[in-house]
């Protein structure tokens, strides 16, 4: 059947709405109604974040070294060991200085010294015998005790506390030779300490001794004598005659401990008075 353009369709005939349309529009309602939920939850989800979470809120506008302050602020100063205090090192304990001593034994491995012709009696018996009892006497005191030969070469720049020379005056007979006499450097470097030296020995040797001074007999082969400038300048030195070779023999010969502790007591002495 054929109608024309403009005539109504008959009223029972009106057109229907495909079924397809239809859902579709229910479907897109329905995403919109989940992306404005999701919308609204993410919302939700950040006014949470910035209003719980310190500081969130102002770290957008805090500017890039504020985070460094903050986190230092938070973090605990590490712990060290404490600066050990040091420790005071102990001094060493100083070494006691020991007096050393040379006794030169007169002549000694060089010649015989004065002789007796009565009796061959020599003067290097007699001083090697007491050189050796006084180095044998500072030693048991606990002296260094040296024993040097009349041309020794440790004479040369020889330093010591102390340096006595040991003779025995000539085997004369006249009247008078008797007695003994000590004598220092006519040209000392160190005359005030020297003469300390020799005032020691005569006093000391005197009283062990009992033999009178004789000091009128010092002639420049004692003051003069060759190993006063062969030591160290600062060397306290003296010579020393014993006695006489024939007047004083029976001493010189038979009491030789005597004279060696008058020459050790000297000895003592001086190093005692500095």
């Amino acid at each position: 059947m054929s109608y024309d353009r403009f005539e109504p369709m008959p009223r029972g005939r009106r057109r229907r709405r495909p079924r397809g349309g239809l859902r579709r529009h229910i479907l897109e309602a329905i995403a919109h109604g989940f992306l404005a939920f999701s919308l609204a939850v993410n919302l939700l989800v950040l006014v949470l974040f910035f209003w719980v979470w310190p500081g969130a809120s102002s770290s957008a506008s805090t500017p890039p070294s504020t985070p460094l302050v903050i986190v230092s602020a938070y973090t605990p100063t590490p712990a060290y060991p404490p600066t050990p205090l040091p420790t005071a090192t102990p001094l060493p304990t100083p070494t006691p200085h020991v007096p050393r001593i040379g006794i030169i034994a007169g002549h000694w491995q060089n010649d015989s010294g004065a002789i007796c012709e009565d009796t061959g009696l020599q003067e290097v018996d007699i001083t090697l015998a007491v050189s050796r009892k006084i180095v044998a006497q500072l030693r048991s005191e606990g002296y260094q005790a040296d024993l040097l030969a009349e041309f020794d070469p440790l004479l040369n720049g020889y330093q010591a506390d102390a340096l006595v020379s040991v003779h025995v005056d000539s085997c004369v007979t006249f009247e008078g030779a008797t007695g003994f006499k000590v004598a220092r450097a006519a040209t000392s470097v160190i005359p005030e300490t020297e003469d300390r030296l020799v005032a020691c020995l005569y006093d000391a040797y005197e009283r062990a001794t009992g033999l009178p001074r004789h000091p009128g007999s010092i002639t420049h082969n004692m003051t003069g004598y060759h190993a006063f400038y062969r030591i160290h300048p600062q060397t306290p030195a003296a010579i020393i005659e014993l006695g006489f070779l024939y007047h004083d023999r029976d001493m010189l010969t038979n009491e030789q401990d005597r004279l060696a502790t008058g020459i050790v007591n000297g000895i003592k002495c001086f190093l005692d008075s500095q």
